[in-house]
C-alpha cells in the first residue's frame, strides 16, 4: 500500500508542476489562440488532474498517518487554484471550461479542505469528494462529445 501512496502523491505532485508550468505560459501567451488539438490536449491534460483528485478525495481517508493527509490536502489546494487562475483562459481556449457549475463547484470544494486544513471533517471530505467527482465527470462528459462530434466531421 506505502508504494502506491508514494507513487500517487508522486504522480499528483508531477501534476500539479506541470500545471504550474502551464499557468506561466498562459500567463505569458495572453493572446495567443491554441490549435483545437493543443486545446484537447489541455483538456485531457485537466481531466487527468481532476480524475486523480477526485481519486484522493475518495480515498484519502484510509490514510492514517495525518501528515499525509495534509500534505495532499495542500496539493490538491494548488492544482485546484491553479485551475481557478487559468479558467479564464481555459474558458476562452474551449466553451466547456466556461460551464459556471465547473467553475463552482471547483471554488465549493476549495473551501471544503481549506476547512479541513485546520479540523478533520469527514462530512466536508464526503461532500468535497461529491463536487470533485460531478467536475470530473462534467469535464470527461464534454470531451467525449466533442470527441465524439470531431469523428463525425472527419
Amino acid at each position: 500500500m506505502d508504494g502506491y501512496i508514494y507513487n500517487f502523491i508522486r504522480r499528483l505532485e508531477e501534476l500539479v508542476l506541470l500545471q504550474e508550468k502551464s499557468v506561466n505560459i498562459i500567463l505569458h501567451a495572453k493572446s495567443i489562440k491554441p490549435s483545437s488539438e493543443v486545446s484537447m490536449r489541455i483538456s485531457f491534460f485537466y481531466l487527468d488532474i481532476f480524475e486523480m483528485l477526485s481519486e484522493l478525495l475518495n480515498n484519502i481517508e484510509f490514510l492514517e498517518e495525518e501528515n499525509k493527509k495534509s500534505y495532499l490536502l495542500e496539493l490538491a489546494l494548488e492544482s485546484l487554484s491553479l485551475t481557478l487562475v487559468s479558467l479564464p483562459f481555459l474558458s476562452a481556449m474551449s466553451p466547456m471550461f466556461a460551464d459556471k457549475e465547473l467553475a463552482k463547484d471547483i471554488e465549493e470544494v476549495v473551501v471544503l479542505l481549506e476547512d479541513m486544513l485546520t479540523a478533520w471533517d469527514e462530512e466536508k471530505l464526503r461532500i468535497a469528494s461529491q463536487y470533485m467527482a460531478k467536475v470530473y465527470q462534467l469535464l470527461r462528459y464534454y470531451l467525449y462529445s466533442a470527441s465524439r462530434s470531431y469523428q463525425s466531421m472527419s
